[in-house]
């Protein structure tokens, strides 16, 4: 079984997938993880340590304010499909599980594209904006 790991934007969502994936390797060693995070600078700090293998892609925060942002966003999140398209298709994860946040986005429509099952995990009370989107394809929630 090959498992993607996907969160970003906060370290709420990067740590317990981190967890997942040590979870993972105690109970199942012959299953393989990796992750999928955007490229910020405080990401790649939090994944230093991980043995498992981590991949990076461009995203966009989703505003539902005005910013100058949400005019280059877009394209950051179209980028991010295409990044996420490239390592689905290198790695062919039987299941991609989904945290939350931003980076979920291009990696959940590239899952949608190549018709990889996934599942969001939520845990907070009500679902943010990413999650809400990607909950019309998710088999999950």
């Amino acid at each position: 079984m090959k498992i993607a790991l996907v969160g970003g934007g906060t370290a709420g969502h990067i740590v317990p997938n981190q967890v997942i994936s040590q979870s993972i390797s105690g109970l199942e060693p012959t299953w393989q993880v990796f992750f999928i995070s955007s490229n910020s600078g405080f990401e790649k700090d939090l994944f230093k340590n991980t043995l498992a293998p981590v991949y990076y892609i461009s995203s966009g925060k989703l505003r539902r304010y005005f910013d100058i942002k949400n005019f280059s966003d877009p394209f950051k999140i179209l980028l991010g499909v295409f990044q996420s398209v490239k390592i689905l298709h290198k790695h062919k994860p039987d299941i991609v599980f989904l945290k939350g946040g931003f980076t979920c986005v291009p990696v959940g429509l590239a899952c949608r594209m190549l018709r990889v099952p996934f599942v969001i995990h939520e845990s907070d009370a009500s679902l943010g904006l990413a999650n809400k989107i990607l909950s019309l394809f998710s088999k999950h929630v």
